[in-house]
């Protein structure tokens, strides 16, 4: 048993680098190590990540000072740094008999001598049937290549079942229409009562396009397509959905004395908001149908005044899809669908204008 105590390492043993290591080779090595043994990255280690540091720091103070390192290979017994070795001499280039004729070294048994000669051919068939082979393995790969792009693109297909696109779309979100019959007037209800036209096991689908024929977009907007009117003043219309059960379909009409005129045309999503802005003052309504529910319903009048203290439009929220809050009564749907309603159908509601967050 060896009871002789353990040799420290040195510097250069310490940094993982050899004795005669330049400036920058040591300045590298002395990143990794910091990097690699830093207290942060060893939070279960800390005292002993401090200890191998700090042996790392002395290490690359004492090597990085010329002076100091000079003195330190002294101690320990580091001789200067060896003389580059000598390279060796070139050979002398010599060609091939048979890739010259006449000339110096054209004779091989002068250049070469016999033996000579029978090893260059040798290796210059050997090389020749490698070249040969690796052609050979190319060539075979480009053909499986080309088989397997072959097979790809003819292969017949496995029969599969066509889908069934009714199927698909009644699979779609789709809500049955609100229970209940038609009611009288004004106040009827337009999914209800359609149902009860159709019978009881008819249902809403969502309409894949706007009236326009066109799909709907993918943000909230004003839709294409129809005439953009009361366009020539300084007030707002926040139509808020961010309550709403589903996307909105809404027109804004303005009330005349001969009823209501078309203004605006918008889609608003769900969960998100519309400003229409440029309106002039006056009373406007704004009808609108639930796009998951087939509802239609229509406000109460809105009356666009002098802008509000801040320049804030008004607000009107769509998320009442049942007509319970008093701010919007159900409407048919062919009162809907209409182009221009020319009848006067605010006059049925109570005249009270909304709030700026009704």
């Amino acid at each position: 048993m060896n009871d002789s105590p353990t040799r420290p390492k040195t510097h250069y043993e310490i940094l993982k680098v050899e004795a005669d290591v330049s400036a920058d080779d040591l300045r590298a090595a002395y990143r990794i190590l910091s990097r690699r043994y830093h207290p942060d990255r060893h939070p279960k280690h800390p005292d002993a990540a401090a200890r191998i540091m700090a042996s790392i720091n002395v290490a690359y103070d004492v090597l990085s000072d010329p002076e100091r390192r000079s003195r330190y290979d002294r101690e320990i017994g580091v001789g200067a740094p060896r003389a580059p070795m000598r390279p060796w001499p070139r050979p002398r280039a010599v060609r091939h008999p048979y890739m010259a004729q006449g000339g110096r070294g054209s004779d091989a048994a002068t250049t070469f001598g016999a033996a000579g000669a029978l090893s260059i051919d040798a290796a210059l068939r050997r090389r020749a049937t490698a070249v040969r082979r690796l052609m050979a393995l190319s060539l075979l790969s480009c053909m499986a290549g080309v088989l397997v792009i072959l097979w790809v693109l003819f292969a017949p297909a496995e029969a599969q079942d066509e889908p069934d696109l009714a199927r698909i779309i009644d699979a779609r979100v789709q809500r049955a229409a609100p229970p209940g019959g038609a009611r009288d007037g004004i106040g009827s209800a337009g999914p209800a009562a359609r149902t009860a036209a159709e019978g009881p096991d008819a249902v809403h689908i969502r309409p894949l396009e706007s009236p326009m024929g066109l799909p709907w977009p993918s943000a909230s907007g004003e839709l294409p397509g129809y005439a953009r009117n009361f366009a020539d003043g300084e007030l707002g219309l926040l139509l808020d959905n961010r309550l709403g059960p589903s996307d909105v379909f809404a027109k804004v009409y303005r009330v005349s004395d001969d009823g209501l005129v078309p203004g605006r045309h918008v889609f608003v999503r769900a969960r998100e908001r519309l400003l229409l802005a440029a309106f002039p003052s006056g009373e406007y309504e704004v009808h609108y149908l639930s796009l998951d529910t087939g509802q239609t319903l229509r406000s109460v009048p809105l009356l666009l005044a002098t802008p509000a203290p801040g320049g804030l439009p008004l607000e009107y929220r769509l998320d009442d899809m049942q007509g319970r809050s008093g701010r919007a009564k159900p409407i048919p749907q062919e009162v809907f669908d209409s182009p221009a309603v020319i009848l006067k159908l605010t006059r049925q509601l109570p005249a009270r204008p909304a709030s700026a967050t009704p």
